[in-house]
């Protein structure tokens, strides 16, 4: 089993969160990986997956 890795998005509002981490989740399926969060849908969308 790979390791786990944890990344945080922080900040104050209007700044792209939201954005990032649908992106970044995006890549990592694009990549393979499954992202545990809710996002993984969207991100599978997004790449035609």
């Amino acid at each position: 089993m790979a390791a786990l890795r944890q990344i945080a998005f922080y900040g104050k509002g209007g700044i792209g969160k939201s954005t990032t981490k649908i992106v970044s989740a995006a890549e990592a399926v694009a990549k393979g990986l499954a992202p545990m969060e809710q996002v993984i849908l969207l991100a599978r969308q997004l790449n035609g997956r």
